[in-house]
């Protein structure tokens, strides 16, 4: 799987009831770090944002509560605005293959609902957003949700 920037991942994948919470148990691989500050989000120059890229890293390697947090940060600077709703749409993909590993798919469904909710008017007579092909990638992880699949990887820039 190719890799979109080079920060290394965590030492572990954070599963909510299974592992240290990354930044609240003294044993995570965050404790007593200071949040970073995250830069700012363009979907026209997508390649220049190193934690949008850090976010499809993460999720793509199966890190859906660490893409959460390193695409939450963005979303917090773009909130009310088209690409707010793009990141806010990634978030809950990823919440929902979180859920999904947690075996509870009343929320995996709710999750998959709301983020299409956010990426469908993203996908629609567009080929690309932030360089994704979002319509085809919103029909992977439709059908990965529906099918218990594996994640389909966020490709940015490709194909």
């Amino acid at each position: 799987m190719r890799r979109y920037c080079r920060r290394p991942f965590p030492p572990y994948r954070h599963r909510p009831g299974r592992t240290p919470h990354p930044v609240l148990d003294e044993g995570g691989h965050l404790y007593g770090q200071e949040e970073p500050r995250p830069g700012r989000f363009d979907p026209q120059r997508w390649e220049e944002s190193e934690d949008y890229l850090w976010g499809a890293d993460l999720f793509n390697h199966g890190y859906f509560w660490e893409a959460h947090e390193a695409w939450e940060g963005l979303w917090r600077g773009v909130r009310g605005r088209p690409e707010g709703d793009f990141l806010r749409g990634l978030i809950q993909v990823a919440a929902a293959f979180l859920k999904r590993a947690q075996g509870r798919e009343k929320g995996t469904l709710s999750l998959r609902g709301k983020a299409f909710e956010k990426l469908r008017p993203l996908a629609e007579g567009r080929g690309r957003y932030a360089g994704v092909r979002l319509a085809d990638w919103m029909q992977d992880v439709d059908e990965a949700l529906s099918q218990d699949k594996a994640a389909p990887p966020l490709l940015i820039g490709e194909g």
